[in-house]
């Protein structure tokens, strides 16, 4: 009995390693198969593998620098009214007598952060 036990489990094992290399060859083909795709569809934007890894070598420079930076800085909620209230006050002395550039900035450029009594606007 033993000896069939041996048998048995030795098949199993021989019957998982075919199934899983079955498997491993799928997924090798279905990576290829996207590998292709990809570079295609990169292809197609105009963009390379290189120009890629550098773009990311770029970014993660810029994160590196921007962390150093950065990492000391503290902005408060005060801190960000204040300057919301300048950036409104600032506005308010460029667009409350012209309404004309205020309506030009709103439809061409950013929305100014205040309006002018008598401007109407219509939400789509």
């Amino acid at each position: 009995m033993l000896y069939e036990k041996d048998k048995l489990e030795q098949y199993f094992r021989e019957e998982i390693q075919r199934v899983s290399e079955q498997q491993l060859q799928a997924l090798d083909e279905e990576i290829e198969t996207i590998r292709e795709q990809t570079l295609a569809q990169l292809e197609s934007y105009g963009y390379t593998v290189d120009a890629l890894v550098e773009q990311a070598k770029s970014e993660a420079a810029y994160n590196k620098l921007y962390a150093e930076l950065t990492q000391d800085v503290q902005v408060t909620d005060e801190d960000v009214a204040e300057y919301y209230a300048q950036i409104v006050e600032n506005d308010k002395q460029i667009y409350e007598n012209d309404l004309a550039s205020y309506t030009l900035q709103s439809m061409y450029g950013s929305r100014p952060s205040y309006t002018p009594a008598g401007i109407r606007t219509v939400k789509h």
